[in-house]
């Protein structure tokens, strides 16, 4: 395992959970989670979290996902792409994935600034499994795939310019992969200081089991948001900024989505980034889309 650098105080997993939304009585979209309600649910997949809190100033981290675990990801490719709406904001490897049509490595969201760190990470990460299993470094660069690395601006809580996350930072997220049973959301991993139409943002997740005719398939989705203003806060359609404290000045910003599914034993990665407040119809239009395939109902 890999040890983080004890200046960072990584924190530990929450012991108290707040009730989400179906404990509160209420079901949002058609089709019923899967256990975990979780990305987890989609057979195979892996997440870890990293979340450093440095003093009063340093609060960030990264999320890992393998999307067919720590030990087939590399070796057993899936189907993937993206789509970008309206995005302005970094995604490693699209060009690769968009000629390709499949990745092989871990996914990761962090920081803006810090997915030059992140991604030269995930590629020692990788070479260093391929020498393990016997490849010599020609070999496993012909297998090598980009990085997909994406990023979110956590800036206003976060001190961003003192870029602490590294190597170790990733491995550590990696290794957390293949022991964490649940994705903590809101302030952990690559959400830690992202902010969400005002409120305290982050890290969200949810799934969906769609009936098949012969089997079941289940559907899974991660985000990490850092988007929109109080006056577009809708749940299930009705707006709820009045109810609540106003408050934070956050009015635009980033969210990406990751979206995974078990169809014949393959997995789709869509990555969408960013939503904001100056194109109300864009969101609408991204909204629907996207809760046609109740994915943006992960509470």
């Amino acid at each position: 395992m890999t040890q983080l650098p004890t200046s960072w105080a990584q924190p530990p997993p929450p012991t108290t959970t707040r009730p989400r939304i179906r404990e509160l009585g209420y079901s949002p979209g058609k089709f019923a989670p899967g256990p975990k309600n979780s990305i987890l649910d989609v057979e195979g997949v892996q997440v870890g979290q990293v979340t450093v809190h440095q003093g009063t100033d340093i609060h960030t981290g990264l999320t890992a996902i393998l999307p067919r675990g720590i030990k087939e990801t590399r070796l057993t490719p899936c189907y993937a792409a993206t789509h970008d709406l309206n995005g302005m904001g970094e995604l490693t490897g699209t060009h690769a994935l968009s000629e390709y049509g499949y990745i092989n490595t871990p996914i990761a969201i962090t920081n803006t600034v810090s997915v030059g760190k992140v991604y030269d990470g995930l590629f020692l990460w990788e070479m260093e499994q391929a020498r393990k299993s016997g490849e010599n470094d020609i070999e496993s660069l012909r297998r090598f795939c980009i990085p997909v690395v994406g990023e979110t601006y956590d800036g206003l809580l976060n001190d961003i310019s003192a870029s602490v996350l590294d190597k170790d930072s990733v491995y550590a997220a990696i290794d957390a992969a293949q022991s964490q049973t649940e994705v903590f959301e809101g302030n952990y991993g690559g959400g830690t200081a992202m902010r969400c139409h005002g409120y305290k943002g982050g890290t969200g997740t949810s799934s969906r089991v769609i009936p098949g005719a012969d089997r079941d398939y289940t559907l899974g989705v991660l985000v990490q948001a850092n988007h929109g203003q109080k006056p577009d806060l809708r749940i299930g359609n009705v707006p709820i900024d009045t109810p609540l404290p106003i408050g934070g000045k956050a009015a635009e910003g980033s969210i990406i989505i990751l979206i995974m599914y078990t169809f014949y034993f393959f997995w789709v990665i869509v990555a969408i980034e960013p939503l904001t407040h100056s194109e109300p119809t864009l969101l609408y239009c991204r909204t629907n889309c996207a809760a046609s395939l109740n994915t943006l109902e992960w509470a």
